[in-house]
């Protein structure tokens, strides 16, 4: 009888360990596992994204949720299968300086712009939260020098192997980034309806999204 519990308690344990690490990874911040799949895994891409149509032109971010669940980027809650272009704006948008959430998304697919270079990588989880804990506590400040470029390159650099230096004009970001391979009209971006458009105000645990306004979005920027 004890031979039998025996057998049957080591059976058990063997069961117990065999079902935890063929748990799949979705779960796996449940189950606070370390290291696990899932943090080595791709969760989500980001790419920086450069188009030239005048001497200043425009430098920003686009992430993609590849993954099977909502991720919280900065202030932005970005669903599965789900893209976001993210950027720091100033004249160009009627709401004011500071950081935005799919203004390109919706004005790129609204008025079909074309001319944009990019590059592209894979975030892990742990990379991506480098990415959304940078936009969530950056100031909203802008200047000639501390401008798009400087904040999507920023971004972009803690992440990639590929480094980029913010030289105030953004042509001279695109040279770099050809130098890289990035390639004209590459990146399909998701088209987020009007009312997802958002300005962030504030930053960090004070920071928030409001919706912009229509005079916003009505040109082409991005």
């Amino acid at each position: 009888m004890k031979n039998i519990k025996k057998i049957t308690a080591m059976f058990l344990a063997v069961l117990t360990i065999f079902g935890s690490a063929c748990v799949p990874c979705a779960y796996a911040d449940n189950l606070k596992c370390t290291p696990t799949d899932y943090e080595e895994s791709t969760v989500a891409s980001i790419s920086v994204v450069s188009r030239i149509t005048n001497i200043t032109g425009h430098v920003w971010l686009y992430i993609e949720n590849k993954s099977a669940q909502e991720l919280k980027l900065g202030h932005y809650f970005l669903p599965a299968g789900e893209g976001v272009s993210v950027s720091l704006l100033s004249f160009s948008c009627s709401d004011g300086w500071g950081i935005y959430y799919n203004v390109e998304s919706y004005c790129n697919n609204t008025f079909s712009n074309r001319g944009a270079y990019s590059l592209t990588e894979d975030l892990d989880a742990k990379e991506f939260e480098k990415i959304s804990s940078y936009i969530e506590g950056y100031s909203n400040h802008w200047d000639p020098v501390f401008n798009c470029m400087f904040f999507a390159f920023t971004a972009w650099n803690k992440v990639s192997s590929k480094k980029l230096i913010p030289l105030v004009l953004p042509i001279f970001g695109q040279i770099q980034m050809m130098l890289y391979g990035a390639e004209s009209n590459s990146l399909d971006m998701y088209y987020p309806s009007a009312d997802r458009v958002y300005r962030q105000r504030g930053f960090g645990s004070l920071g928030h999204l409001e919706q912009v306004s229509s005079k916003s979005i009505d040109s082409d920027i991005g």
